[in-house]
């Protein structure tokens, strides 16, 4: 389950990462994405050290989270696009 979770939080870095250069950096959607990878960065560093369930549970619930700020931030920018 650590390593499902460490793949999840890198996958969804990565993309965090993609949006941030197509997101204006004085925008609120930058701000909260560049917070979000932040978080899976913590996350996935954190991962390879303490696998204990609790932990995991906790660090799933920061990637599930994470995940649904980049994709309602992703969401809004396509909105906006011209």
């Amino acid at each position: 389950m650590p390593a499902r979770t460490m793949e999840d939080a890198l996958s969804a870095w990565r993309e965090g990462e993609r949006l941030l250069e197509t997101l204006p950096p004085d925008s609120a959607e930058h701000y909260r994405v560049s917070n979000a990878v932040l978080e899976l960065r913590q996350v996935h560093a954190s991962l390879s050290l303490d696998s204990a369930p609790e932990f995991v549970a906790r660090s799933r619930s920061v990637v599930d989270e994470a995940r649904s700020v980049i994709e309602h931030a992703k969401a809004a920018s396509i909105e906006k696009a011209p």
